[in-house]
């Protein structure tokens, strides 16, 4: 066989020339649809860069939105000694004062930024500022809020049990504050925690004038927890009832 290509074979396209050509033919055909979806792709592209662009943006606004909450909470009150307090800032004038704006920064957080995280936090915050102003309804819905926001893993769980027990304790509901500081117990990931709880437990015991069960439960708070805090604070509690005994 030559190697030379005949006139006839030179004439006719190879496969190449042919599939090329169709798809020019295509492309030429289909223009105006290659267009449109090629700027529908860049649209596309936009359109999910700005949204993670916002989606960012929106993380800084609401981290803002609570940190400015927060420098309320770093405001002392005059008058009144707050290891806490950042000297550099301006003084409340009185404690409602304080708890109030702090109370309105949050409560803006939650209605800017009512699905984010920050949003969780300012829950929490918020029922502690509802409490200190005797809005304890609030207050309680604020705690349960938090705590349905929130899975079993979250360190913060510790705190609003806590701050529950406070609350109902603050109504006498001793039942109910046991309860919730069994589950702040429970919720707590270490001694220093279950440690406080315990003792908490023993005050209420205390202060429901069920002494000898108070007395056990501060003893075995020092006996089972003798290198966490509660434990010092569970011997003083049986000293003062030693030397006092018909305090409450």
């Amino acid at each position: 066989m030559s190697d030379k290509l005949t006139r006839k074979e030179m004439r006719s396209p190879d496969r190449f020339q042919r599939l090329s050509t169709s798809a020019a033919k295509w492309m030429v055909e289909r223009k105006q649809l290659l267009i449109y979806g090629a700027t529908a792709l860049v649209v596309l592209l936009l359109v999910v860069g700005i949204f993670r662009s916002m989606g960012a943006q929106r993380k800084v606004d609401e981290g803002a939105a609570l940190a400015y909450a927060m420098d309320a909470m770093r405001q002392g009150v005059k008058g009144l000694y707050d290891p806490s307090a950042d000297k550099d800032l301006p003084e409340f004038d009185t404690a409602k004062a304080r708890y109030e704006e702090i109370s309105r920064r949050l409560e803006l957080v939650l209605k800017e930024h009512a699905d984010s995280k920050s949003a969780i936090t300012a829950k929490l915050l918020l029922a502690d500022a509802d409490q200190h102003l005797g809005r304890l309804e609030s207050a309680e819905t604020g705690y349960n809020a938090f705590l349905a926001a929130t899975d079993a893993k979250d360190p913060r769980r510790v705190a609003a049990f806590e701050s529950l027990g406070y609350l109902y304790e603050s109504r006498k509901d001793w039942g109910k504050a046991t309860e919730a500081f069994d589950k702040m117990a429970a919720a707590a990931g270490g001694d220093k925690g279950k440690a406080e709880a315990a003792f908490h437990k023993a005050r209420i015991l205390e202060l429901s004038g069920k002494k000898d069960e108070a007395r056990a439960a501060f003893q075995k708070v020092k006996d089972d927890f003798k290198d966490a805090p509660a434990a010092r604070l569970a011997g003083d509690r049986l000293t003062m009832q030693t030397a006092l005994p018909s305090a409450q």
